[in-house]
């Protein structure tokens, strides 16, 4: 979404016809692609099985106390999850800053953050 934000079109332009829509779509695909290579999807499932080694069945009622067994870990994995998609988001949004001046006045929002220590 903050992509989306930065880059998204400013008017109800069809996507297609919109450079602002492309350039959010380009930088969206790379982010996405990033983060699958990571961890191996989008998907809850596939992100499961490559950072815990397995998917959990959510909807089977007897794997109950092995979720809760697995909870500690499932917190501590989320937090790094959750740390590397901002972190691609934030690379999406200021990978070319120098062209952000067409995002204007958008970017008005944003551009005091380039100056943050992540």
């Amino acid at each position: 979404m903050s992509v989306s934000l930065v880059y998204g079109r400013a008017s109800l332009q069809k996507s297609a016809e919109s450079l602002e829509a492309q350039e959010a779509h380009c930088r969206l695909f790379r982010l996405t692609d990033e983060f699958a290579k990571e961890f191996g999807g989008y998907t809850c499932h596939a992100v499961q099985k490559t950072v815990l080694g397995q998917a959990l069945d959510m909807r089977d009622p007897a794997k109950v106390q092995e979720r809760l067994a697995l909870r500690p870990m499932i917190l501590e994995k989320s937090s790094v999850i959750i740390s590397k998609a901002t972190e691609l988001a934030i690379e999406a949004i200021f990978e070319d800053t120098e062209n952000l001046s067409r995002f204007a006045p958008r970017w008005e929002l944003f551009k005091d953050l380039e100056k943050e220590q992540w």
